[in-house]
């Protein structure tokens, strides 16, 4: 199934200050439970509290470096900005670096995505503040500062993964209700493979050279729970690379939800996008949840050491993504 084309927050919320609470309020809802899922510790301050350190929200860097972390602002601003809300979000970067000597990151996210124009101009923006430095305490560091744009798209991805939370604004994006249907878990299998967790982000993995029994393919369980009266069908999976770079670096049997087997799949990382299509779609039965896994091959051949992917299913009424996976090559 496509995705509806929906409306954005900015047509559906009401505008004045009251409308950007309400909005702040929803994406900070969406991105707790999205980094929660992950393990990730998603901090925000109440909106009569005022900005931490000139930042809406916020994720803590790691024991070593706690201050570098990744900052998020939110304006409910349209697509096509004013020159005064330019301002506001050049000031926004300013007091955010100013306050943050080690952000490694700033999300600016507004309810639609951009016209080509103010594309244009956060680029240059981007040219302007983006940079690379090295930091440390006893320990020394790489760092890159990075300024990224979130809208309508990215927000319509995130109401799709948590439905109990968009059903208000996306109606449309639920056909079948909330919560009669979804990924109930989206994991790589590490009892397969080599691949394991880091401690802190249960979505990014590294190998581990004990498991060197174990393929070095990655290998993700995925189980999908379908309460409707419905059958289902599973016609494609589509595997998104998102970014590719160089770093410096004691139940009974019949009780458990077994796999119905793996599907194996090359990437071809020349592709942004890689499609799998399923000639046999895989049905989901109605009232029943369904448990299988991906192994993704060719990943020793990717041209940088970083790998993050991110998976889109697509059912005959449903579109499913998952959280984004990285791996440390």
């Amino acid at each position: 199934m496509p995705i509806p084309n929906v409306s954005t927050l900015y047509q559906r919320i009401h505008s004045g200050s009251e409308g950007g609470h309400e909005f702040a309020r929803l994406m900070k809802l969406l991105l707790q439970v999205d980094y929660g899922a992950r393990g990730i510790n998603f901090v925000s301050e109440s909106d009569a509290s005022g900005d931490f350190k000139k930042v809406d929200a916020y994720i803590p860097g790691d024991n070593e470096f706690k201050d570098f972390i990744v900052g998020f602002q939110f304006k409910f601003y349209p697509n096509k900005l004013t020159s005064n809300q330019r301002q506001e979000i050049v000031k926004s970067i300013e007091d955010a670096l100013s306050e943050n000597e080690f952000i490694q990151e700033l999300n600016l996210v507004t309810p639609e995505d951009w016209q080509k124009d103010q594309l244009k101009w956060f680029e240059k923006l981007k040219l302007k503040y983006e940079k690379t430095y090295w930091a440390g305490n006893d320990i020394t560091r790489k760092c890159h500062f990075k300024l990224h744009h979130w809208g309508h798209t990215k927000i319509v991805e995130l109401s799709l993964k948590h439905d109990h939370i968009a059903l208000q604004y996306f109606p449309e994006l639920f056909p079948l209700g909330v919560g009669k249907f979804k990924l109930a878990k989206a994991t790589l299998d590490s009892s397969a493979c080599a691949w394991v967790p880091f401690e802190t982000n249960s979505h990014s993995f590294y190998l581990d050279g004990l498991h060197n029994a174990l393929t070095t393919d990655p290998v993700f369980d995925f189980q999908f729970k379908n309460s409707t009266s419905n059958i289902h069908l599973l016609n494609k999976i589509e595997i998104h690379i998102e970014d590719i770079r160089t770093k410096l670096k004691g139940l009974r049997q019949e009780d458990l939800l077994m796999s119905v087997g793996t599907i194996k799949f090359p990437l071809d990382f020349t592709m942004s996008v890689n499609e799998m299509i399923l000639n046999n779609p895989l049905v989901l039965e109605a009232g029943k949840p369904k448990r299988f896994s991906v192994q993704l091959l060719n990943v020793g051949s990717c041209p940088g050491n970083y790998l993050k992917i991110k998976f889109w299913f697509y059912f005959d009424e449903v579109t499913v993504p998952t959280n984004s996976f990285t791996f440390s090559l």
